[in-house]
């Protein structure tokens, strides 16, 4: 936090000007409680044209943000609705008919087939649509697995996302240091 001398309280601003930092803005780190010096702000109309406003800085970090977090969640949801082309079969049983056992009158078991990855959250339901094909108005959605899934791929894209941010952010640091 950069802040002027003459915003110190009474013996911490006079000690400064004891100093004589007349043309740099001090910095304190309260938690050491050392002095650190920061750049001077541009106090002519013609260098203030560079001086980003408060309103802008706090506004485009939080705007930048929530777009990121967006593409994320949104990434996310798709990522969980296209696993559900992952389709294994069982281990739970679903009732297939009810013309089996050696009477002819009890039901018939089958495992189910499930689709979702790593959570299975669509599940076949026989007798009700084409069986061995999932479809997402004909079968059994489980909407806690779904919201598992999407948590999952949410916290995968995240990771990602701020792992290519760091690397390229990397890269710039090195070839603008390379470039001086």
């Amino acid at each position: 936090m950069c802040i002027n001398r003459s915003n110190l309280p009474g013996s911490l601003g006079k000690s400064l000007s004891d100093q004589r930092l007349s043309p740099v803005a001090v910095a304190i780190d309260l938690s050491l409680g050392k002095l650190l010096r920061c750049p001077e702000r541009p106090s002519s109309a013609k260098s203030g044209q560079f001086e980003v406003h408060r309103k802008e800085r706090k506004l485009m970090p939080s705007l930048t943000k929530f777009i990121w977090i967006s593409v994320a969640f949104i990434s996310a949801i798709t990522l969980a609705f296209l696993s559900v082309h992952v389709e294994r079969v069982g281990p739970e049983l679903a009732v297939y008919g009810n013309m089996c056992g050696p009477s002819g009158y009890d039901f018939c078991y089958k495992p189910v087939l499930k689709g979702g990855f790593p959570v299975a959250y669509l599940f076949d339901s026989p007798g009700v649509s084409r069986e061995r094909v999932l479809a997402f108005g004909e079968d059994k959605l489980s909407m806690g697995a779904l919201v598992l899934d999407i948590a999952i791929y949410f916290a995968i894209v995240v990771l990602v996302m701020l792992g290519v941010s760091r690397f390229w952010l990397a890269r710039v640091q090195a070839t603008s240091r390379a470039r001086t």
